[in-house]
């Protein structure tokens, strides 16, 4: 896929355990369901706050 980045995250031991425990329960890998909950997040943030269009110091994030 195209203009896809790659993240890097450090998280504690248990939520590690339980995230992958979630994971494998709905037959997904680690990467999917990570994935699927910073979509859901967006779509929750979006709803309320409504669609983000253009974002704050974009550019800056290209650079990290």
């Amino acid at each position: 896929m195209k203009n896809q980045k790659y993240v890097e995250i450090e998280i504690n031991e248990e939520l590690y355990r339980k995230i992958c425990y979630i994971a494998q329960c709905k037959e997904r890998s680690l990467d999917s369901e990570l994935l699927q909950l910073v979509k859901e997040n967006i779509e929750e943030f979006e709803e309320k706050h409504g669609k983000i269009e253009r974002i704050k110091g974009e550019e800056s994030l290209e650079e990290k």
